[in-house]
């Protein structure tokens, strides 16, 4: 198996499982990364939003989209022998989206895990390493594609030791 194949399949191996369980599968966009077609969920209607049933309506119309990012001039030796492996650098960045017009108390905590699955983690026994997770980054959509979304952006910065 390639590095990029191992580096790929840890990611999504490890988003898959530590994904919290407020985005099902259902809810898990990563057609580019193989993943089949997504169908986002519809937002729900004010009036169907209660005190009581506020956190659990609205998280469950949020939906995640997984991207990860190769950077291709990130190759660096390790060491000084002509037959040492290298380091390329990546980011995966998982997009969050929520129904806006609610409040952003309910949607934190999910921030917060999704945030956590990466940060300092070794997968593929050391070959892919990520570095610590980068503050949120609330993404201001244009009023023609947000309709009725916002977007929080989790990235977090990864190396991946090459194999041959």
């Amino acid at each position: 198996m390639s590095s990029v194949d191992t580096e790929y399949t840890a990611i999504l191996t490890r988003w898959h499982a530590q994904l919290p369980a407020t985005l099902p599968a259902a809810r898990r966009c990563y057609t580019d990364l193989g993943g089949g077609p997504f169908n986002r969920p519809q937002i729900p209607s004010v009036a169907s939003i209660t005190t009581g049933n506020r956190t659990t309506t609205l998280q469950a119309a949020m939906w995640v989209r997984l991207n990860v990012s190769g950077i291709r001039s990130g190759a660096r030796p390790l060491g000084i022998d002509p037959a040492c492996k290298t380091r390329r650098i990546g980011i995966v960045t998982q997009v969050l989206y929520f129904p806006l017009g609610f409040g952003l108390d309910w949607a934190l905590p999910v921030v917060d895990q999704l945030r956590a699955i990466f940060h300092r983690q070794s997968l593929s026994s050391g070959l892919v390493q990520f570095r610590d997770a980068e503050a949120p980054d609330w993404v201001e959509l244009p009023d023609d594609l947000a309709a009725g979304w916002g977007r929080v952006d989790c990235a977090n910065a990864y190396w991946v030791t090459e194999t041959v």
